[in-house]
């Protein structure tokens, strides 16, 4: 697998070239459509299953061949990820601010991850 900017950058593309292929169909400004592509890279932002599928036309490559940045923190939902918050002491009024800053969203669902899996691995070990 590989990211959407490693998989743009190996087939000499600009994220212009991307932006413009995808939506200037349906009207999109260039300015627009570039920073959409620039938001998926980096991870703010994640298409959606139609916008994913167009961009592997548009890349040429298969579906399991492109990953996007934010999809690893994804699979925690938003309930454990605010019980996580208040299990570790965050204030109840902050625990709303964090949860739609996508930066630090992203960066406790990376902690959340890497405790899971630190106890998916103790529980595996004692088995």
């Amino acid at each position: 697998m590989a990211t959407l900017k490693d998989i743009r950058l190996a087939k000499g593309l600009k994220q212009i070239d991307i932006g413009e292929k995808l939506f200037s169909p349906i009207g999109v400004s260039r300015a627009y459509a570039q920073k959409l592509i620039s938001l998926w890279e980096t991870g703010r932002a994640l298409p959606d299953e139609a916008q994913k599928d167009a961009l592997c036309e548009v890349l040429e490559v298969q579906r399991e061949e492109l990953s996007f940045e934010s999809e690893i923190p994804t699979f925690l939902s938003v309930a454990a990820k605010k019980s996580f918050l208040l299990e570790i002491g965050v204030r109840e009024e902050n625990v709303f601010l964090i949860l739609n800053n996508p930066i630090v969203h992203k960066s406790i669902a990376n902690a959340m991850n890497c405790a899971c899996d630190s106890l998916r691995k103790t529980f595996e070990e004692g088995s």
